[in-house]
């Protein structure tokens, strides 16, 4: 078993045809009246019928029987980012970058067919290789996407406007990527910089003062193009925050 979930279980599986190594997703349909069951699978369609994107987990095929559905997915074998920043600390800036681009390109790809991914954050980021350079990077989990209510998701990377339950836009992805290019660079939480806040703590934070700590102490040792970046990723106005297509273009992103 790779995996296991509210609602099911994912197993390695190998395609009959070519004999590629999958991952095969088994839902009871005990649970498929659940909205999570229903919002993953039509934000998984949606991205496939649009052609899909080579960083986010592909849909191959969907099956059922009198008892499961089944999910033929992508297999990812390098681990979570979240794994990658507690084993190996922060990143140099070079290789946050590029794996950011590639988190911004499946964004952009997503919002542009109407999915909003909605739970943003290092255990939903699975790498393709275990080594710390070279391998690409694929969003996982869409158990949040789209039209969930504004409660769903991971609360330490809500941006402001959740807590306010304001209409969920795309700019709540952005937000999120914006707290894990901070984690990324400087190895820990903007809202919990001495590590030790229980996630109720760190959304409490966000809601008093969601400015992440840009000072010099905290991050003096990175570039402008990098605090830019963050401050417009992170900015509590979602009608201003930087957009999944723009951070595509940032000068640091593309390595300017």
């Amino acid at each position: 078993v790779l995996g296991e979930g509210a609602y099911g279980s994912v197993h390695p599986a190998r395609l009959a045809l070519t004999g590629e190594k999958v991952a095969l997703k088994k839902i009871s349909k005990r649970y498929t009246n659940s909205s999570d069951f229903f919002t993953e699978t039509d934000a998984l369609l949606r991205i496939y019928d649009n052609g899909g994107h080579p960083n986010i987990s592909g849909l191959r095929d969907m099956y059922e029987d009198s008892t499961h559905f089944y999910l033929v997915m992508d297999l990812i074998t390098g681990g979570e980012l979240f794994d990658h920043l507690s084993n190996d600390g922060a990143y140099s800036e070079a290789d946050a970058a590029r794996l950011v681009f590639e988190i911004a390109s499946a964004l952009a790809f997503m919002h542009g067919v109407g999915v909003i991914h909605g739970d943003i954050k290092p255990e939903n980021l699975m790498l393709c290789s275990r080594k710390r350079r070279g391998g690409t990077i694929k969003i996982i989990d869409f158990g949040c996407a789209i039209t969930q209510p504004v409660e769903t998701g991971t609360t330490g990377y809500w941006p402001p406007e959740r807590f306010r339950g304001h209409k969920l836009t795309p700019n709540v992805d952005t937000w999120a990527l914006g707290i894990i290019v901070y984690i990324m660079l400087m190895g820990f939480h903007p809202f919990d910089v001495d590590c030790d806040r229980s996630d109720e703590e760190v959304a409490a934070a966000i809601q008093k003062n969601p400015h992440p700590p840009m000072d010099e102490m905290h991050v003096g040792h990175l570039s402008e193009s990098a605090k830019d970046l963050i401050r417009r990723l992170m900015e509590s106005d979602p009608d201003k925050r930087m957009t999944a297509y723009e951070l595509m273009h940032h000068e640091w992103v593309q390595g300017e």
